[in-house]
């Protein structure tokens, strides 16, 4: 299951934070109670395994920006690999992320079964909150976790210099109110990285967005974006300096990264995928 960005129902978005490690808190929290969504690389560990491995090219992930010393508002931190890749490079993270009592944007198909994928999906998030605490711990990170919905950023979160979306715009219904939401935050820029998927190319420079492009097989899979259209819902909320990057990273497709796998122990499939990163400045 990906992760999902919904809508939260007013009064329920207390922030939930999580401060700098101490040294007993590691013992809370054991990897197999993870879902690493990202690989991942930790102190004394063998690397864990993700769906998706993004340390071939974290730098075009994240658009080439430089984050020594920039306050960075992370919406859709996953298990953690690019809060604390952001963190290693200079940033102050505060990453934000969904919690299992916030639910997300699901398209209700004909014929889903809303009950059971409310529980997959609670487990899922769970996984995540408890993988990103992990990571957490074992780097002695001074990141910290926010739990909220992304259309209604708290103003706990205060000001910052950069938000970055990783692949989250595909999975909500109004992403356009959801960049509305980080240019309220952002002083200098915006980064947005998503997948690029037919009929959108490299070339392509149409401002298109598909509708369901899964056809109801993924009831979190919103929008196939391009990246002409990103670029313009940011110029629209004062963000109309930017710039396209693509690059291809490392997915495996119908993998559940639960616990602690191991480089080799996974025998499925494994593709490389396009994806882009639009950086908007103001």
């Amino acid at each position: 299951m990906r992760r999902l960005w919904g809508r939260g129902a007013r009064g329920t978005l207390a922030a939930r934070s999580i401060g700098p490690a101490s040294p007993a808190s590691a013992a809370h929290v054991a990897p197999v109670d993870g879902f690493f969504y990202h690989t991942i690389d930790l102190p004394g560990h063998d690397t864990i395994l993700g769906a998706w491995d993004l340390r071939g090219d974290p730098d075009a992930y994240l658009g080439f920006v430089d984050f020594a010393g920039k306050r960075v508002l992370e919406v859709g931190a996953a298990n953690g690999y690019l809060s604390f890749e952001m963190e290693r490079r200079g940033a102050s993270v505060v990453a934000y992320d969904l919690s299992p009592d916030l639910l997300g944007d699901i398209m209700e198909v004909p014929g889903l079964d809303l009950a059971s994928f409310h529980e997959r999906y609670r487990t899922t998030v769970r996984g995540l909150n408890r993988a990103w605490r992990y990571a957490h711990d074992a780097l002695g990170s001074a990141a910290v976790l926010v739990h909220g919905s992304a259309y209604e950023i708290p103003d706990e979160v205060g000001p910052v210099d950069v938000v970055t979306f990783g692949s989250i715009l595909l999975h909500l219904r109004d992403p356009f109110s959801v960049l509305g939401q980080a240019a309220l935050r952002a002083r200098e820029r915006i980064v947005v990285t998503d997948t690029l998927n037919p009929p959108f190319t490299l070339e392509s420079q149409e401002r298109g967005m598909i509708f369901d492009p899964s056809l109801g097989r993924d009831p979190c899979s919103w929008w196939s974006l391009s990246p002409q259209a990103v670029r313009r819902m940011l110029e629209i909320h004062g963000f109309g300096r930017s710039s396209v990057y693509f690059h291809r990273q490392i997915f495996r497709p119908d993998f559940a990264p639960w616990g602690h796998t191991r480089p080799g122990e996974h025998t499925g499939p494994e593709i490389t995928g396009t994806l882009f990163t639009v950086v908007a400045e103001r």
